[in-house]
């Protein structure tokens, strides 16, 4: 039966609608457990493993937050339905031309996205995302041999490559999710053996994509000039060149 489990916090806050991330009393919206953020309610799917015999259509089926719920949660139980779903946690992305073609077709699979898009407080994904710390995640992994939640967040952070996610940030919120990425993209630095390569690109993926949704001058024109970028910005690889330019422009942008 599908449930929402309740973990206890000091305080939690729904996030009034502001101009920008200033507006935000982030430290009594959301508390931390130290690696995550500690979310009040939370959905609980009724898929816990991948099971054998189970079509993709089942899958996604089950994957969905029932309307009665979904319609009632907070913005930031509405986040965290998002990184517990079963696409992201299994790693199920449906394959397509494109990496990120793929995972877009894969969110559009899941009602709590298509929910988070419409809501007027979306930017509160970024204060959420600030919270997930990869050290202490990684120190976890260190003594628990998992790689789950890694890619887990590859997946998340491919979000920021959406569209509809991007034009619901003002100027200012876009410049602090570019920092937060790019704090996050030194902090996964520091563990090559469990945040692979791979697991990387993410970063620059979501930086680039945030980037081009504000029209920065930059990006835009690297964009439209380099052909060998422009598909990249579709996959899941860039050449170190184009990782040093993406690093550059977005310690530009953020302090623009």
């Amino acid at each position: 039966m599908n449930k929402i489990v309740c973990y206890p916090v000091l305080a939690l806050m729904l996030c009034q609608c502001g101009d920008n991330l200033n507006d935000m009393k982030e430290e009594s919206d959301l508390e931390s457990d130290g690696c995550y953020p500690l979310v009040k309610e939370r959905y609980e799917y009724p898929i816990s493993v991948p099971a054998t015999g189970k079509t993709m259509a089942d899958v996604i089926r089950e994957m969905q937050v029932p309307e009665t719920i979904l319609e009632t949660m907070s913005t930031y139980s509405l986040i965290q339905s998002i990184l517990d779903n079963p696409l992201l946690k299994f790693s199920l992305v449906l394959s397509t031309s494109s990496v990120v073609g793929g995972a877009h077709v894969s969110f559009e699979q899941m009602n709590c996205i298509k929910e988070l898009e419409r809501r007027q407080d979306c930017a509160n994904i970024i204060l959420f995302y600030k919270k997930i710390d990869y050290s202490c995640i990684c120190a976890r992994i260190q003594e628990s041999g998992s790689i789950e939640i890694p890619v887990r967040l590859y997946f998340f952070e491919l979000l920021f490559t959406k569209r509809e996610i991007a034009d619901r940030l003002n100027p200012s919120e876009k410049r602090n999710l570019v920092s937060e990425l790019l704090h996050k993209y030194n902090q996964k630095l520091d563990y090559p053996d469990i945040v692979s390569d791979h697991l990387k690109v993410s970063s620059f993926m979501a930086m680039a994509w945030i980037m081009h949704a504000d029209n920065y001058a930059p990006i835009m024109n690297l964009y439209k000039k380099d052909d060998v970028f422009r598909e990249s910005m579709n996959e899941d690889s860039f050449s170190p060149k184009h990782r040093n330019q993406i690093l550059s422009y977005a310690e530009s942008f953020i302090k623009e």
